[in-house]
């Protein structure tokens, strides 16, 4: 058990740490006009990945990873204010009472829908392969970190700290990412759309 959640771990990392690389390169051509397919700019990524890694998990828990995850979590919450701000702010509020019901309306529906009609099933069985494996590759270190950071709370805490504050949380980070997005794409300058269809 404990080899696999070992290799669990590392091939967990090690899909995030390329996806994330891949993405950061991405970022860069579009904002630095970098080369989209250099190698040289990827392993610069993950140099400075690794060393922010290392930095942080050098130190205990409540040192060097707590500092790490306070200042992602300012990070995350002042763009998330700042977008709401400055944004499209109706139709951000507007995207929330929508997807919600659109999800209270249409879960039981889709949760037992495998496209065997719409020639999909393909589709279907690999994405929700893609899921099932990058769950369990994630499962041990979350359970583990979960578990460390939960001790001397209570169960009614825990469940409020573990599923409660932070689907609420994504859910608003998804409907004021994804509803600023869509607005753009819809009303702004947009152009995913026509990328999508060139290059999937």
């Amino acid at each position: 058990a404990d080899v696999l959640a070992v290799l669990a771990v590392l091939f967990g990392l090690i899909g995030s740490l390329v996806q994330g690389v891949l993405q950061l390169r991405s970022g860069m051509t579009a904002v630095f006009q970098t080369d989209p397919e250099s190698n040289l700019v990827a392993g610069s990524i993950v140099v400075v990945l690794t060393i922010a890694f290392l930095l942080s998990a050098s130190t205990s828990v409540d040192k060097g990873i707590r500092i790490l995850s306070n200042i992602n979590v300012i990070l995350t919450v002042a763009l998330l204010v700042f977008i709401m701000a400055f944004g499209p702010t109706r139709y951000i509020f507007e995207t929330i009472v929508t997807s919600l019901g659109d999800y209270l309306q249409q879960i039981v529906e889709l949760s037992f829908r495998l496209f065997p009609y719409e020639g999909l099933s393909d589709w279907s069985t690999a994405w929700t392969l893609n899921y099932f494996l990058w769950w369990l590759a994630w499962g041990p270190f979350v359970g583990i970190f979960i578990a460390r950071i939960s001790r001397g709370r209570t169960i009614r805490e825990f469940c409020a700290g573990v599923i409660l504050v932070p689907t609420l949380f994504s859910m608003f980070w998804f409907a004021v990412l994804g509803g600023s997005g869509v607005y753009i794409e819809l009303f702004g300058a947009g152009g995913i759309a026509e990328l999508v269809f060139q290059d999937v």
